[in-house]
């Protein structure tokens, strides 16, 4: 799950940095040349707000699904975020245990 986010996100990270490429290229560039990296440019703004509509349609997707998963489960939904917690105050509290012991 959220490997594909962070692959979506990569992705758009990509698009942006060639976007960032064609705008320094049409400052040095005039005449025709200027309208086709506006084109570019333009095809590449459009690409990017599409994988941020894939994304967020994604995301609401798994948000959906989880909202689904506490309702249809809400005491095992308890008991993992508490395991999660304790956990993590097991984690965190050993080593600052460690540190006023001294």
């Amino acid at each position: 799950m959220f490997e594909r986010d962070e692959s979506v996100l990569g992705e758009v990270q990509e698009l942006i940095e060639q976007l960032h490429g064609l705008l320094a290229q049409l400052t040095s560039k005039a005449g025709e040349e200027l309208e086709q990296g506006e084109e570019q440019a333009r095809r590449t703004v459009e690409s990017v707000v599409e994988r941020l509509r894939d994304l967020r349609r994604e995301l609401a997707r798994v948000a959906k699904k989880t909202e689904h998963i506490v309702h249809d489960h809400p005491w095992q939904t308890l008991a993992v975020a508490m395991a999660i917690a304790f956990a993590a105050g097991l984690a965190l509290g050993t080593p600052i245990g460690r540190r006023t012991a001294r």
